[in-house]
C-alpha cells in the first residue's frame, strides 16, 4: 500500500513502551493497539479511504527471523510522521529513546519541514518532557490531579462512560493535526488550500477552565497546517521561561485566550504561567491576539471574590487590555488570518536618530515599561539614551549631561505611571520643553506615556499632570506595554529625522552652489 506522503514508505511510524501495550485481563487489546485502530478508523474518514495511508507499528509489521534494529531502523526513515506514546514506561525505555533519536536526526536531514512529531501522552509523567519535545503540545490521554489523592491520573479509558467523550475529542485533534501534515506534504500542486508551509504559532497554555475554547483554537490551527507550539506544562519559573522563550523564539504569532482567572502564582516567581507567557511575548515583541468571552465584563470580573487583590488587578489589567472580546468562532477567523500573514520587518533604516526616554528607575512599573520602550526603539534602529541618575553623578553634572542629550535627540518621551511621581514628570517636561525651545528642529512634539496603574484622565493633560504644553501628546499605556501604543511617538522620532535630514542635504546644495 503506498503511503499518502510522497516519497516515503509509512505515512506515520508510532513509538510507544511495551508496558503501554498490555492486553487485558479477558485477553482485551492493549491501549496502544486499540488507539492505533482508532486512529486509523478516524483519519481514513478524513482522508477519504482506509487504503490511502499507511501507519507503522512493530506489534504488527516486524518480520519473524529478521534483525529487529534493522527493520526499525529503516521503518523510521521511511515514515513521514511520528506519533510519540508519551509516559513513564516510554522515558525510561533505551529502545524508545533510539527511535526518537533517529527519527529526529533524519528529520534534521530532510530539505522541508514541519511539525511531524506528534506527542500523544498516554500518561501524567513526573519529570519534564525530553528535550526535544518540550515546545510541542501534547495530546492528553489521561485525566485527574497529581496533587490530588482522591482523583491522581490516569490513562483515559474509551470503554469508561466519564471519560469517552474526552478520549474521542483528543483522538479527533490528533486526526486533524496529522491530516493537515499529510495535506501539506503533498506537491503544491495538490495542496493550494495549505499555504502556511509550517508557520510556528505559539499558543499559550491555559486555566483550566478555558481548556475546551483552547482545543477549538489548537484543532483550528493544526488543521490549517500551522506548527503549534508552546512552553509545556506548569512547572517551577525559572525552567518555563526558558522553555517559553525557545518556543516564542520563531513563532510568527502569539495567541492567548483569557478567562475570569489568572491561575495559581509560579514557584519562585511573583505572577502565574498566563502573566510569564505574555510578558514574554511582549519582551520578544511579538505579534499577540488575545481573546477573552464577550460574557467576561468588568462588572463579571469585579463581582468575583478575590484570593489575592494585587495579583487579580495586575490580570484585570490584561483580561482588559487590548483583548478581543467576541464568539470564539470570529476569533479563530481572525487569527488564522493573522497567522497567515507574512511577517514583515518594520525596523525603518533611519541611521542615527537619537530618542530621550525619560522614567524613574525606582518605580518598577515606569521602569519596566520605560525598558520595554527602550527595547521597542532599539528594535527599530534607533539610538537610545536616558538621563542620568542621582546617583551616578553631581547635580552639576546631571544638569550639563540632560541638557547636552536633550538637545542631541530627536524625539522625546516621559513615562509617568505611579502618581506620586507627578511633580518629577512635570519638572521634565517643563525642563525638555525650555531647551527645545531654544532648538532649530522644527518637529519639537515631547510625548507623555502615561503608564500603570490606571486610571488616570488621559484625555486631559491638565487633570493628568496639572500642565498643557501645545506640543505634548499622552500616550495611553496604563494597561502596560503594547507596542502599538508607541506609533505615534515611532512615526513623529522618524518624520523628525527625516526632515532633519532633507534640511542637512539643501544646506549642502546651497553651499556648494
Amino acid at each position: 500500500m503506498p503511503a499518502f506522503a510522497p516519497g516515503f514508505k509509512h505515512d506515520i511510524f508510532i513509538s510507544y513502551g511495551c508496558v503501554d501495550n498490555q492486553s487485558g485481563v479477558n485477553g482485551e487489546p492493549g491501549w496502544v493497539s486499540s488507539f492505533a485502530v482508532d486512529l486509523e478508523r478516524r483519519l481514513s474518514e478524513r482522508l477519504g479511504r482506509k487504503d490511502n495511508f499507511t501507519i507503522w507499528r512493530d506489534e504488527e509489521q516486524l518480520a519473524k527471523n529478521v534483525d529487529l534494529s534493522e527493520q526499525i531502523s529503516d521503518a523510521i526513515h521511511c515514515s513521514a510522521c511520528l506519533i510519540v506514546v508519551l509516559s513513564p514506561g516510554y522515558l525510561k525505555s533505551d529502545w524508545c529513546k533510539t527511535e526518537r533519536t533517529d527519527f529526529l536526526k533524519q528529520l534534521g536531514d530532510r530539505d522541508t519541514s514541519g511539525s511531524r512529531v506528534f506527542v500523544v501522552e498516554r500518561d501524567w509523567i513526573e519529570v519534564s518532557k525530553p528535550e526535544q519535545f518540550k515546545n510541542l503540545l501534547g495530546f492528553k490521554f489521561w485525566t485527574g490531579d497529581p496533587t490530588n489523592k482522591s482523583n491522581l491520573p490516569r490513562p483515559l479509558d474509551k470503554s469508561r462512560p466519564s471519560d469517552s467523550s474526552e478520549y474521542k475529542d483528543q483522538l479527533n485533534a490528533v486526526a486533524l493535526a496529522l491530516e493537515a501534515e499529510l495535506i501539506r506534504l503533498k506537491p503544491a500542486a495538490l495542496s493550494q488550500e495549505v499555504t502556511s508551509q509550517a508557520t510556528k504559532v505559539f499558543l499559550a497554555e491555559v486555566t483550566d477552565d478555558m481548556r475546551p475554547q483552547w482545543k477549538k483554537v489548537r484543532n483550528e490551527l493544526e488543521q490549517r497546517g500551522f506548527r503549534v507550539v508552546s512552553g509545556g506544562a506548569a512547572r517551577d519559573a525559572a525552567s518555563l521561561e526558558s522553555a517559553v522563550k525557545e518556543g516564542l523564539a520563531d513563532s510568527q504569532l502569539f495567541v492567548q485566550l483569557l478567562g475570569q482567572f489568572p491561575g495559581q502564582i509560579l514557584f519562585g516567581s511573583d505572577e502565574t504561567y498566563v502573566m510569564m507567557q505574555y510578558r514574554l511575548a511582549v519582551d520578544l515583541n511579538k505579534r499577540i491576539v488575545q481573546w477573552r468571552s464577550p460574557l467576561l465584563t468588568e462588572e463579571v470580573f469585579d463581582a468575583a471574590e478575590l484570593e489575592d487583590p494585587v495579583l487579580t488587578q495586575r490580570y484585570r489589567q490584561m483580561v482588559f487590555g487590548k483583548v478581543r472580546a467576541e464568539h470564539i468562532e470570529d476569533f479563530k477567523t481572525y487569527m488564522i488570518k493573522a497567522a497567515s500573514e507574512k511577517p514583515q520587518s518594520d525596523i525603518v533604516p533611519i541611521g542615527d536618530g537619537l530618542a530621550f526616554v525619560s522614567f524613574d528607575s525606582e518605580s518598577c512599573e515606569d521602569a519596566r515599561l520605560g525598558t520595554d520602550l527602550c527595547n521597542l526603539l532599539e528594535m527599530k534602529g534607533f539610538n537610545v539614551v536616558l538621563p542620568v541618575g542621582s546617583h551616578d553623578a553631581n547635580p552639576t553634572e546631571i544638569r550639563a549631561d540632560f541638557e547636552k542629550y536633550v538637545l542631541s535627540s530627536h524625539g522625546w518621551i516621559v513615562v509617568y505611571g505611579e502618581k506620586k511621581n507627578q511633580p518629577w514628570a512635570r519638572g521634565q517636561l517643563t525642563d525638555i520643553f525650555k531647551l527645545l525651545a531654544q532648538s532649530k528642529c522644527r518637529e519639537k512634539t515631547i510625548h507623555l506615556c502615561a503608564g500603570p496603574p490606571a486610571p488616570k484622565a488621559v484625555d486631559n493633560p491638565l487633570t493628568l499632570v496639572g500642565m498643557k504644553l501645545r506640543q505634548m501628546k499622552v500616550l495611553n499605556c496604563q494597561n502596560g506595554f503594547e507596542p502599538e501604543q508607541f506609533t505615534p511617538f515611532v512615526d513623529s522620532l522618524t518624520a523628525n529625522l527625516k526632515s532633519l535630514k532633507v534640511q542637512a542635504v539643501r544646506e549642502a546644495e546651497s553651499a556648494h552652489v
